[in-house]
């Protein structure tokens, strides 16, 4: 079970019609945040006191689908993180249009992904067919357990 209450960043994807698991990457907007209280944050977008774009497709019962990256490193972060997940879904075009318009100039970034392995290889194909750079996806797994980092690698083509 996904800490809610733990830092780290959130991806509210939405849909035109009903996702399943082989389109994940056919939204038609997405917005991405992070926060120390991932639960919180994102019950506060979807109840209004956030992004309203998130909040009139809550209310107008759009589809949606909440994805939740831990990240326990989160105080040394300082915003990198949230940048290479903006670029790396293109939510600069999206709902994060007005925030971080620099990440989409970067020559290169990279997403670090962790959690169950069947979760996070689902996750990271489907957000990695969307992205119109190279890219490449390198997986590792982490004590055995079932638990596995993916990082998604953007290049810049050089």
């Amino acid at each position: 079970m996904l800490p809610l209450k733990s830092p780290g960043y959130f991806v509210v994807a939405v849909y035109k019609n009903k996702p399943n698991d082989g389109k994940l990457y056919d939204y038609k907007d997405v917005f991405v945040s992070r926060s120390e209280n991932m639960g919180a944050s994102i019950h506060r977008h979807l109840t209004g006191e956030g992004n309203p774009d998130v909040y009139a497709d809550m209310k107008y019962g759009c589809h949606m689908l909440v994805f939740a990256f831990p990240d326990f490193d989160f105080e040394d972060d300082n915003n990198e993180t949230l940048c290479q997940f903006v670029t790396a879904l293109r939510a600069d075009i999206s709902y994060n249009a007005r925030v971080l318009q620099s990440a989409r100039e970067a020559s290169c970034a990279s997403v670090e992904i962790a959690g169950p392995a069947t979760c996070v290889d689902r996750v990271v194909h489907a957000f990695g067919d969307v992205i119109e750079r190279p890219h490449s996806i390198e997986h590792q797994e982490l004590c055995g357990d079932g638990l596995e980092v993916c990082v998604l690698r953007l290049d810049d083509g050089v």
